[in-house]
């Protein structure tokens, strides 16, 4: 239910808040952890979950967590709507009922394609998607690889439209070297 979604939502911030206020104590923990488990060869650990905490150093403020708070659903939903949206570009409506929730659903799996490190998730995008068009709401493969294609295509070309005058302006030397 949305109640339930809300709850995770809100014990989701309050862990993060937590993480952040506690960094230092969090990476003593991993590091006794790994100690106590005779795993110092991985003491990598320590290193990458300190470096992930620092990544949420930029919301320490109050005004900060309140934005992240209110503009993710916010996010989220602008996600889901496109996703919808694609369905009903495709004509997909007509083939199986689909609703907005069908596309927070494709949203919410695809997310994890597009987490995996291949160069603009090239193939798993496009595999989470048919998966779960095909398995979730029902769909035919070929419709389900023209969706994750088309959507895929989409939401990469604002970003190529937008590099290309960049790296004319910077060129591609100085471009990449602010990375």
């Amino acid at each position: 239910s949305i109640y339930f979604g809300l709850f995770i939502l809100l014990i989701s911030f309050v862990l993060l808040f937590m993480v952040i206020k506690f960094q230092t104590k969090i990476v003593l923990w991993v590091e006794k952890f790994l100690g106590l488990m005779r795993l110092s060869k991985f003491s990598k650990a320590t290193e990458i979950t300190s470096k992930v905490i620092d990544g949420f150093n930029s919301i320490k403020t109050k005004r900060n967590y309140l934005l992240t708070f209110l503009l993710s659903p916010l996010l989220w939903f602008t996600y889901a709507v496109g996703s919808y949206v694609g369905l009903l570009a495709l004509n997909m409506h007509k083939i199986q009922s689909v609703d907005l929730s069908s596309g927070l659903i494709i949203m919410s799996i695809t997310t994890f394609g597009i987490m995996i490190p291949i160069p603009g998730s090239t193939g798993s995008y496009h595999a989470f998607c048919k998966s779960v068009l095909t398995m979730f709401l029902g769909f035919d493969v070929k419709i389900s690889l023209a969706y994750a294609v088309i959507t895929h295509l989409l939401n990469t070309i604002p970003f190529v439209i937008i590099s290309i005058p960049i790296l004319l302006k910077k060129g591609l030397k100085k471009a990449f070297s602010d990375f």
